[in-house]
């Protein structure tokens, strides 16, 4: 449940810090413009010079991908989002950050999918939403839990399966015997083989 704050600061000084943020961030949008083409103009070069002027390479990198379309620059307003939507495609920076992200959740035996701000996604949310190529899609997040859902089964079986009594198979009389679900490389089989043949 949110607390209410108490209102101690004028509604006119919210309003100018919202207004020189926004100006801030047409800024950054003229800096990448500007970086991006003296890159293309210049090259490496142009990155040495903006290092030496005291700009370090994430800095130089972030602008440029502003100045080229690929990085919406509001979302540097927020490191953690920023570190985990700069990957994304940019029509999903985009989006995420105006209009949040569905998100889906468990709901007892099935599923409900929510739209939530892009700062307010924590940790988990944020592992279950991205994916290698973007945003995954609320199909792709099923698709995601029902695999981790098999990792997990698998990593907690293979204790137990290595802890059966005895080998996983055996040979009884030239024949193979597999008590159990296992592996094998080329090289077992190979041996297998041989002790089947003699």
């Amino acid at each position: 449940m949110t607390e209410l704050v108490p209102k101690t600061i004028s509604p006119n000084a919210v309003e100018q810090i919202r207004t020189l943020i926004e100006r801030g961030v047409e800024a950054w949008k003229e800096a990448g413009r500007i970086v991006a083409e003296l890159i293309d103009r210049h090259g490496q070069g142009a990155r040495d010079e903006l290092e030496c002027a005291g700009l370090s390479t994430s800095v130089i990198h972030a602008f440029e991908m502003i100045g080229r379309g690929g990085l919406y620059a509001p979302i540097l307003l927020d490191s953690r989002v920023s570190r985990v939507l700069s990957s994304a495609p940019y029509p999903e920076q985009y989006d995420a950050w105006e209009n949040g992200v569905e998100v889906l959740e468990e709901a007892g035996e099935h599923f409900d999918v929510r739209r939530i701000p892009a700062r307010e996604l924590t940790p988990a949310q944020w592992r279950l939403v991205m994916g290698t190529g973007g945003i995954r899609t609320p199909t792709q997040q099923r698709s995601y839990l029902a695999d981790q859902r098999d990792r997990k089964l698998r990593r907690e079986a293979l204790p137990a399966m290595k802890e059966e009594a005895g080998p996983a198979f055996r040979i009884i009389r030239g024949q193979l015997v597999i008590d159990r679900p296992c592996a094998f490389t080329a090289q077992q089989i190979t041996q297998i083989l041989g002790k089947l043949v003699r």
